[in-house]
């Protein structure tokens, strides 16, 4: 029998990661679903993330794996690069050199079992390009399908649970450099913001995000979003988005402008840098007159505000 526990529900307060915009989003959101139907239950029916979150536990609690691994060696939204395609694991867990050994990838709980299976062939294909990874997991919550990749890289079976740390100790799969404490290990710039070329979302996929998050949005979100389309060559500082809806300084801007790129984020699952950067690129104070860092419009956001009519 897998030593995995059944599903239970974790409260957002409670989430891990929430300092990258995709959960912080996801957190606003189940939120919102509590105000609406009283309570959590069978959110994770909507909200992948609480799958995420529970599959996150049971790496520590059933799997043997240290609590300090958490966004050092076990990790989320891992890239992948597949040919000139780049995807992403739901949740890596890695070796202090940075090379992931385990891939997982959840799904909500409304998933079928034809999805799962899509899900499994997807992740064998993260397997393939990955090349330090020889597990792989995919989850809703109350199936879950175990594989390990042999020898050759695309050949694959489907085991019986995911192997404990003790066992990968064993095995010589994970040293025992790995489980102390340290962060001594080259940095994997795979996951520097910056690092690569970002791709941005389309106007398409910015017009379908917009509308999915419309009733989230606040009056005062919604009315900076538009003040920064209308603001010359659509550029300004947080400090004139902040007081163009009567907050007295940046922090209250940054505070509700950032919630807003977190639903984007949530909706476009985006994970790259900070929230706001879904909206909008810095450019450095020593640009600014007034020593400010200066925020400029994604083209693609322009673009699907004019398609949405916003006005």
């Amino acid at each position: 029998m897998p030593r995995i526990s059944s599903f239970n529900l974790i409260p957002p307060s409670n989430w891990l990661f929430q300092d990258i915009g995709i959960v912080a989003g996801k957190a606003i959101i189940a939120k919102k679903y509590k105000e609406v139907n009283k309570s959590l239950k069978n959110a994770e029916r909507q909200i992948e993330e609480f799958i995420r979150q529970w599959m996150i536990q049971q790496l520590i609690f059933a799997y043997g794996y240290p609590k300090d691994w958490i966004g050092e060696l076990i990790v989320i939204e891992e890239r992948v690069h597949i040919g000139s395609g780049r995807y992403r694991a739901d949740i890596a867990v890695k070796n202090r050199s940075g090379d992931p050994i385990v891939l997982i990838e959840t799904k909500s709980a409304s998933c079928t079992a034809t999805d799962l299976l899509h899900a499994e062939q997807q992740l064998k294909s993260y397997l393939s390009a990955t090349h330090s990874a020889l597990f792989g997991v995919v989850t809703n919550g109350h199936k879950t399908i175990f594989i390990k990749k042999r020898s050759n890289p695309n050949t694959f079976e489907r085991i019986s649970d995911l192997p404990i740390l003790e066992e990968m100790l064993e095995e010589g799969i994970f040293s025992q450099t790995d489980v102390e404490s340290g962060n001594d290990a080259e940095n994997d710039n795979d996951n520097v913001p910056g690092s690569d070329e970002l791709i941005y979302p389309s106007a398409e996929e910015y017009v379908h995000a917009f509308k999915a998050i419309e009733l989230y949005m606040t009056p005062n979100q919604r009315a900076m979003l538009m003040y920064h389309y209308y603001a010359p060559d659509q550029t300004v500082t947080m400090t004139e988005l902040a007081k163009s809806v009567g907050y007295t300084s940046h922090r209250g801007g940054n505070l509700q402008y950032g919630k807003l790129g977190q639903l984007l984020c949530a909706e476009l699952d985006w994970a790259e840098g900070i929230a706001i950067s879904v909206l909008a690129w810095f450019t450095p104070p020593y640009d600014s007159p007034n020593r400010q860092w200066l925020l400029t419009l994604h083209p693609e956001v322009s673009e699907a505000l004019e398609k949405l009519g916003w006005k």
